[in-house]
């Protein structure tokens, strides 16, 4: 059952791909000013394929709020590094390595209740919107059922996993291109 408290937040990053500062900023100032539910934690997981796992120092945003930078050669790895430290009721991951993004106020806070109303569900997502120098573009996104898998079912950049489900699935040390299908389907 999901508290009154908290959420973590794990961002996928590619190291060689760099947000500009300012927009890295608003990024976490949209984590920062989330209501209603607080963020206790963040993990960045950098993509570095020479690297092997490295996780880092934990830095501050806020009085609150901790970063810790996890390095590693693909997301299973750091996605499974992230999982081992997660003390919440359920984690964002924005998985949106070349571009940031910024979250409404309510954004904790909706998935939060996705997950009251149902109590069953592992995994939450939402649509959302494209701003681009070609305009804004709305994304509608599927409807999930059960048993639906594909590689190229477009979920969005933010997901919601409930802690209870995602910290008891396997991921292999290995998957390197696949960690985001094989939570999917691990989590369905």
């Amino acid at each position: 059952m999901l508290s009154h408290g908290s959420c973590s937040v794990i961002i996928s990053r590619a190291a060689s791909l760099e947000y500009p500062d300012e927009k890295w900023q608003a990024m976490l100032q949209s984590l920062v000013n989330q209501k209603y539910i607080q963020i206790q934690k963040i993990f960045v997981l950098e993509l570095q394929p020479k690297v092997t796992a490295y996780v880092g120092a934990e830095e501050h945003v806020t009085e609150t709020i901790a970063i810790t930078t996890i390095r590693c050669p693909h997301y299973g790895i750091g996605l499974d590094l992230a999982r081992e430290h997660l003390a919440t009721d359920f984690a964002l991951w924005i998985h949106s390595p070349q571009a940031p993004v910024i979250l409404k106020e309510s954004a904790c806070f909706t998935f939060g209740m996705a997950f009251l109303r149902d109590p069953q569900a592992g995994l939450a997502y939402s649509d959302y919107t494209v701003i681009s120098p070609n305009g804004i573009q709305e994304r509608q996104l599927l409807e999930y059922h059960r048993g639906r898998v594909r590689d190229n079912l477009d979920l969005g950049v933010v997901f919601a996993l409930k802690t209870s489900i995602f910290q008891k699935i396997m991921l292999p040390k290995n998957l390197q291109y696949a960690a985001w299908y094989d939570v999917r389907l691990q989590m369905s």
